[in-house]
C-alpha cells in the first residue's frame, strides 16, 4: 500500500503532500529528515539517497532538480520507479515555474487528481480519501458552474455512486466519475471503497 507522496522543494521544504495514511508524521518532518539524509548522502558517500526503510515502511526517494519526490509505502512491490517518475515528470511539467519563483503554492493542490490517475485507490492505505474543506454555502459558490448541480445532489444525498449520479443527472457514467473526480481533487468530497465500488461523500 501506498502511505504518501510528497514533493520537497530544493531547501527541503515540503511543498505539496498527499497523505493516505493518517497515522504517518507530519509532511514537513518527514521532509527534513529525507532532506537531510539526501545530503548526508550525496556529501559522504558520493551518491543519491534512493530509498530508506523506517517504521515497518519504505520511502522511495526520486531527486530531479529543482525537487525531490518522495513515496511512502509498505513494501518495494506497491511501488515502481516507472510510478516515481511519472510522479516527477507530471509535476515539473505543471508546477516548476511555481517551485523555482516561489508563487502561490495553493494551486499545488490541483495535483490530487492527478495522483487519482496515477495510482489507483485500491494501492492508496485505507482506500479513502477524505474530503479537505466542508461543502458548504460558500463552497458551493466558488465551484465551477458545471460541478454545481453534481455538489447540490451529493449535499442532498450525502453519498454517492458515479452510477447513481449519472442516473440523477442524466449524464454518462463516465461524465459523472469526472466530475465526481472533481469535487475530490477541489478538497470538498471524499472517495472510499464499499463492496468493490468507489462511492463519493461528505
Amino acid at each position: 500500500m501506498i502511505r504518501a507522496v510528497c514533493i520537497l522543494d530544493q531547501g527541503g521544504v515540503c511543498v505539496y503532500s498527499r497523505i493516505y495514511d493518517q497515522s504517518l508524521a507530519d509532511p514537513q518532518l518527514m521532509g527534513s529528515l529525507i532532506s537531510a539524509l539526501s545530503l548526508f548522502s550525496r556529501e559522504t558517500m558520493g551518491d543519491e539517497l534512493r530509498a530508506i526503510r523506517s517504521g515497518g515502511h519504505l520511502i522511495i526517494v526520486s531527486d530531479t532538480a529543482p525537487i525531490t519526490t518522495m513515496v511512502v509505502a509498505d513494501r518495494a512491490e506497491d511501488v515502481t520507479s516507472e510510478l516515481v517518475d511519472a510522479i516527477t515528470l507530471r509535476f515539473l511539467s505543471r508546477y516548476a515555474h511555481i517551485i523555482k519563483r516561489g508563487g502561490e503554492l495553493s494551486a499545488l493542490r490541483e495535483f490530487d487528481a492527478v495522483l487519482d490517475e496515477l495510482i489507483p485507490l485500491g494501492k492508496t492505505a485505507g482506500g479513502l480519501i477524505e474530503p479537505r474543506t466542508p461543502l458548504d454555502s460558500l463552497a458551493l459558490i466558488d465551484l465551477p458552474a458545471d460541478l454545481r448541480d453534481l455538489a447540490v445532489l451529493l449535499l442532498r444525498e450525502r453519498e454517492l455512486s458515479a452510477t447513481d449520479a449519472a442516473r440523477s443527472l442524466s449524464v454518462s457514467e463516465v461524465e459523472a466519475l469526472e466530475m465526481l473526480h472533481r469535487l475530490v481533487s477541489l478538497g470538498v468530497a471524499g472517495l472510499r471503497m464499499e463492496d468493490g465500488r468507489v462511492v463519493f461523500f461528505l
